[in-house]
């Protein structure tokens, strides 16, 4: 019989009771170790678990910036898509592989045409030749290329500095024909010339397409438009230039057509600018002039209604105070000259009513007494007057806006007064062409010109300005040309549906040394707009054909520039609306030939 001992069973109990704790113990800590559960993985092993640790895959990035902070072979994924820079071959997804892609990080942009690290899509200037992409599309020329621009192709294709037939002329034939490398280029180089190589005579003729193309057909070609060019050069005119070399369908079809085309190519100056930074000048100001009186800039301007004068260093460095020399409290509009030692300054009222001539001496103390140039016509719009001289006489234009019937047609009347201030002479009708407001006057080769905008202006002005024009008189005020000189045509730029636009063809500079023409005007669509950007174009005083065109100023505001030239340096003044105030500001542009 077995007996069965309480005490034995009572002695194994807590043996068991503790082995069942101790298994529980060990299921609950996973096994045992250093971790603190199922999640302890150390990825990069370094022994502190990716709960702990800061840089999960140990590249050197923080997991918080890391897009894959478990692989140690990618921390960046630019644009997003889930593969890392390094395995992506398009890393800002933009389409362009990162190869070929100058900004690989940035979707916006791809390409860098001048190396100036700034892309083409927010570079301006994309072949950096100084001319804007807007200004090249406009003139039709390639804003990639530095040696396509308007104004930058003449037919000194050696660029010896002329244009000659057995060297110019004949490498733009063979080019026609097909020619390149040595065949291209022999025998055809000056000993002078700087662009030598085949290479770069093609690259500088691939360019030039649409220069090309001289009877104007849509190609160019030998036998037309490379026949055409020799013979120019050979000094050929009238039939002798054109025959049997105008092409089918070709738009410039004459002799005179072809010869004008082939002679605004021809090897001119090269004129380089540099704008100087814009200084304000007078705050709360407007209608700017400027003159030299022989010692320093004197800067005109109206404030309050009344007129200012200060004088200036060749830098716009204040010389003196400013000094006041009306006292009316009405004054909106003025023009100023320097003329035989003294200042003259011609000047309107509100409302347009009158017009009124005033003298000052290089002191700016006024000499005589005020004459009254119009006084209440309604008729006479007495704002945006003009002031210059004959050489002998102060001539004055009085615009006279056409009626709302259009009884007399807009332009300017001009009127003579002596240096005593004196009138001299009758009024003379400076409209036989219908022209505008907003426009500057002077002398041009002995030949008085007026640069005014087209269209006409009704009471209460309205603009319907299209084109820029030059109107010329000769010395009797007779009109020199059947008609005017268009200077920038109506396509150059935006008007709004009904045509409407207004020009500030303010800036007027003639260099008689050089022959050319500079002028300063703005252009905006819309009635009585706010002006915009400031522009300087160079005409040929010969031709009038423009040479180059600059914007001196980039805005949306800026309005009513005057020029003053001096030793290849333009003065410029202007007025432009900056925080809310309307401003007077000032910059110089170097002229390099």
């Amino acid at each position: 019989m077995t007996v069965f001992h309480c005490s034995r069973f009572f002695d194994f109990r807590p043996t068991l009771i503790g082995l069942l704790i101790l298994i529980l113990l060990v299921a609950c800590s996973g096994g045992g170790g250093g971790g603190s559960g199922p999640a302890a993985i150390d990825t990069d092993s370094d022994g502190i678990s990716n709960n702990a640790d800061t840089d999960d895959d140990n590249d050197g990035v923080n997991d918080s910036s890391d897009a894959f902070p478990l692989d140690a072979t990618e921390s960046v994924d630019t644009d997003s898509d889930g593969i890392g820079n390094n395995a992506d071959t398009d890393d800002d997804g933009d389409g362009v592989e990162d190869g070929v892609d100058v900004f690989p990080l940035d979707a916006t942009e791809t390409l860098d045409t001048d190396g100036d690290t700034i892309g083409n899509n927010a570079d301006t200037d994309d072949d950096n030749d100084g001319f804007s992409d807007i200004d090249e599309e406009e003139a039709g020329t390639d804003p990639l290329n530095d040696s396509s621009c308007p104004g930058c192709f003449t037919w000194d294709i050696d660029s010896d500095g002329q244009a000659e037939a057995l060297t110019d002329g004949l490498l733009v034939i063979r080019h026609l024909f097909g020619f390149s490398g040595d065949s291209l280029t022999s025998g055809a180089i000056s000993g002078e010339a700087e662009r030598t190589s085949a290479d770069d005579i093609a690259a500088y003729l691939n360019a030039a397409d649409t220069e090309l193309d001289i009877d104007g057909d849509g190609e160019a070609k030998a036998l037309t438009d490379g026949l055409l060019l020799i013979r120019s050069l050979f000094g050929f005119s009238g039939d002798s230039l054109i025959s049997g070399a105008i092409g089918n369908g070709a738009e410039r079809t004459t002799a005179d057509a072809v010869s004008a085309f082939i002679e605004q190519l021809n090897v001119s100056e090269q004129l380089t600018f540099t704008i100087g930074t814009a200084l304000l000048l007078e705050s709360n100001a407007v209608f700017p002039g400027i003159v030299y009186d022989e010692t320093q800039l004197v800067v005109s301007f109206a404030q309050r209604g009344d007129l200012f004068l200060r004088a200036y260093g060749d830098d716009f460095s204040a010389l003196g105070e400013t000094t006041q020399i009306t006292s009316r409290g009405d004054i909106t509009d003025h023009k100023h000259l320097f003329f035989q030692g003294v200042h003259y300054v011609t000047y309107s009222t509100v409302g347009d009513a009158d017009l009124f001539l005033a003298k000052f001496d290089t002191n700016f103390s006024q000499v005589g007494s005020t004459v009254t140039v119009t006084e209440d016509s309604t008729k006479t719009s007495t704002n945006d007057m003009l002031l210059t001289t004959d050489g002998y006489y102060l001539v004055i234009g009085e615009f006279r806006p056409s009626d709302k019937n259009n009884n007399e047609v807009s332009g300017h009347r001009l009127k003579r007064y002596t240096t005593e201030l004196l009138p001299y002479g009758d009024d003379i009708v400076a409209n036989p062409f219908r022209h505008s407001n907003t426009a500057s006057i002077g002398l041009i080769d002995g030949i008085m010109g007026i640069v005014a905008p087209s269209g006409s202006v009704a009471n209460p002005q309205v603009p319907t300005q299209k084109d820029l024009l030059l109107i010329r008189f000769d010395s009797s005020w007779q009109a020199v040309d059947i008609d005017p000189i268009t200077l920038v045509d109506s396509t150059t730029y935006t008007h709004d549906a009904d045509g409407q636009g207004l020009w500030m063809s303010t800036g007027f500079a003639y260099d008689e040394l050089e022959n050319q023409l500079f002028v300063g005007y703005t252009f905006k669509s819309g009635l009585h707009a706010d002006a915009g950007k400031i522009e300087l174009g160079v005409y040929d005083a010969e031709s009038f054909e423009n040479t180059h065109t600059e914007v001196l100023v980039e805005s949306t505001t800026a309005n009513r520039a005057h020029f003053h030239l001096r030793d290849d340096v333009i003065y410029v003044t202007y007025d432009e609306v900056q925080d809310g105030s309307l401003n007077v500001y000032a910059l110089t542009v170097e002229i390099s030939r």
